[in-house]
């Protein structure tokens, strides 16, 4: 009989009831019972959950579930079994939006696009991208198989398949960290990422304006005035047959009125619609990863002149021969010409393509390029003075000139080089060993440095310092590793020459001394940049990056271990350095009264402050009289507080919204 009892789901509520989510999930691997209980009583917490923190948003979600075949049809292509518990049952229940509503708000309900446009990470980013994400795995190959992008704009929403967890990554934005490292905050699993959501602020961060212009737009004539008189962005808000009526796309696109992502994805993934329509008004990264690994869809964007087209093309396309025909007639993208052409490319291609490249190097020096002819051609100097006469790089070579006229002759090689170093190739060794001949070539073009023997003058520090005086740190990536890997030397470049980001040598990022003495020498925080993940376990480096830190140095903090953000000693150094790294410390300095008072948070950090103390009217007050878009913010409590939503309503009837009361006569109340 008390077995029997035992099995009684009330019974099993209670015991539940006693335990947290990490109890809760043990408690089920006892028997089928309990592992059944268990998720019928999680796919009812979430359900809620989801259903709270929906309904908080402004507009909230409300697009239906993909169907089992479009969710099979998603495994397969990811090559999974199925998703994530918490993440299957929100796709029972709703699918993402087709855009974003903010860009600086990552709630499940603004960000995540629908099921059809997930894709893999390294199927949405650029080339030159790829490399700054790979660090959350140790295989370099890894985050290729197991990334998911889920929403790809000023910042991306990806998700590990292998456990659901989602991620914040701020790879896109050529900030001075984001050159070194993406910022990259962990979201947790879909259900994790809603609980760390405050359900007060989810309203007010949710917000846009244009919405209330299309509350009553639902003819074709209505919209087309709304959407080319007063705002194109009004298309995200109309009802689905107005977007998607193909005259009313069309006249959008044709006058460059339209964001293409907030295009239904089967338009987007429409190929006659795209070759016909968007391929002349829109730009080829928007398209999805089927089209842009399409043949005719890229010879037809190459025809336009798309640019950055390489950076999205497909590995395997990327090497096909019509398509490379396409851009050396074009003279398209050398930029990427080192990602085009491969050894085992078409040798008569090989050549036209570089070409081309040399006769683009006229307008364009990139050290890359640079090296790429340097490796090109360094065993093959006839070729190459075939080329530079039929590119007609240099004027001042006569018809007739051959390489022994060139490879001893001081004066012409100071005449050419000036006009591109790449001539370096064919000059003598006894003329490339004359430091001060080269020393005056460097005056004339930096990019002679690149030419010089990694182990004989590119280690001149005679050499590096007249070329750093010319060029700054725009050689500071092709230094010898004879050079990077002298500590003293480096430092000497570093503290005199660079001014902008670099990739920084590793081994250097991990000596504390090292970079305490940087910043020391230079006096600024940037140097935190380019540091290793052990150096930021260590205090002292944590009390000297905070000595100089200034507004943009929360972006430091994420680096910070826990017990970093939540110490009240290095919060007020912080806050007495920077305001703005208030919403990264912790949740004790968040609840810490007199913190917020001491540095006057809530001028413009009061959503970060702690709900207790957004249930505060003292901090509200101020917070509404500094910014009275702060109401809300505000807990709901105040929210429903007479006398303080009147006095917001009489400064702007427009923040009524954010009251909790139905009705507020403001007239009345005089």
């Amino acid at each position: 009989m008390s077995c029997q009892l035992f099995h009684i789901p009330e019974i099993y509520s209670i015991i539940y009831d006693y335990c947290n989510d990490s109890g809760k999930a043990k408690l089920r691997l006892i028997n089928k019972e309990l592992n059944d209980f268990y998720f019928t009583l999680e796919s009812t917490a979430f359900q809620r959950l989801w259903k709270e923190k929906n309904n908080k948003l402004w507009i909230p979600l409300n697009k239906s579930p993909p169907t089992s075949k479009e969710i099979e049809n998603q495994l397969n292509y990811f090559n999974m079994k199925s998703f994530q518990f918490h993440l299957n049952r929100w796709l029972e229940i709703t699918n993402g939006r087709i855009y974003s509503l903010t860009h600086f708000f990552e709630h499940p309900g603004h960000v995540i696009r629908p099921l059809e446009e997930w894709d893999y990470l390294f199927n949405c980013i650029k080339r030159s991208s790829r490399k700054k994400v790979n660090f959350l795995f140790d295989n370099d190959n890894d985050w290729k198989e197991n990334l998911i992008c889920v929403y790809n704009g000023l910042f991306c929403i990806v998700m590990d398949k292998r456990n659901g967890i989602f991620y914040r990554l701020d790879y896109l934005q050529e900030t001075e960290l984001t050159s070194q490292r993406p910022l990259c905050i962990k979201l947790g699993n879909i259900k994790e990422w809603l609980q760390r959501i405050d359900s007060d602020v989810i309203y007010g961060l949710s917000i846009d304006y244009n919405h209330l212009e299309v509350e009553n737009c639902k003819t074709k004539d209505q919209a087309y005035h709304l959407l080319h008189n007063i705002d194109p962005n009004c298309y995200c808000y109309l009802n689905e047959n107005l977007k998607n009526d193909l005259e009313l796309i069309a006249s959008l696109i044709k006058t460059n009125n339209i964001t293409t992502n907030y295009l239904p994805f089967a338009l987007r993934n429409d190929k006659p619609f795209v070759l016909n329509i968007l391929s002349r008004f829109t730009t080829f990264y928007n398209l999805p990863f089927s089209l842009r690994n399409d043949k005719e869809v890229v010879l037809k964007y190459l025809g336009y002149l798309e640019t950055d087209i390489v950076e999205y093309i497909s590995d395997e396309l990327i090497k096909d021969n019509d398509i490379l025909r396409k851009i050396i007639h074009y003279d398209l993208h050398y930029n990427y010409f080192v990602d085009l052409f491969s050894k085992e490319s078409d040798r008569e291609l090989l050549l036209k393509g570089a070409i081309s490249f040399l006769r683009n190097l006229k307008q364009t020096t990139q050290p890359q390029h640079v090296i790429y002819i340097k490796n090109l051609f360094k065993e093959e100097k006839e070729i190459l003075f075939h080329i530079i006469n039929e590119t007609k790089l240099y004027s001042a070579v006569k018809d007739g000139t051959t390489i022994t006229d060139i490879i001893y002759d001081k004066e012409q090689l100071l005449e050419l080089v000036a006009i591109h170093p790449c001539i370096l190739l064919v000059a003598s060794e006894e003329l490339k060993n004359n430091k001060y001949l080269m020393m005056k070539c460097i005056n004339l073009n930096s990019l002679c440095y690149l030419f010089l023997d990694e182990n004989g003058l590119q280690c001149d520090m005679d050499i590096i310092i007249s070329m750093m005086y010319i060029a700054h740190n725009r050689y500071l990536n092709y230094l010898p590793p004879k050079i990077t890997h002298d500590t003293n030397k480096m430092f000497e470049i570093i503290t005199g020459f660079a001014l902008g980001t670099f990739e920084f040598p590793p081994h250097l990022g991990n000596d504390l001394q090292f970079m305490l003495n940087l910043m020391t020498k230079t006096g600024s925080g940037f140097w935190a940049n380019f540091a290793s993940k052990e150096l930021f376990q260590n205090k002292e480096f944590i009390m000297t990056i905070i000595s100089y830190i200034n507004n943009n140095g929360w972006l430091f903090i994420d680096y910070f271990p826990d017990e970093y953000k939540t110490d009240k000693e290095i919060a007020k150094l912080i806050l007495s350095k920077s305001r703005k790294s208030f919403f990264k410390l912790g949740e004790n300095i968040k609840d810490d009264l007199e913190l917020v008072k001491k540095y006057n948070i809530v001028q413009d950090q009061y959503l970060y402050i702690s709900k207790r103390l957004r249930n505060d009217k003292e901090l509200a007050l101020k917070a509404i009289n500094a910014d009275p878009l702060n109401c809300a913010y505000l807990s709901e409590e105040l929210r429903r507080d007479v006398k303080l939503m009147t006095a917001v309503i009489k400064k702007n009837r427009i923040f009524e919204r954010f009251s909790l009361l139905k009705s507020i006569d403001v007239l009345k109340l005089d």
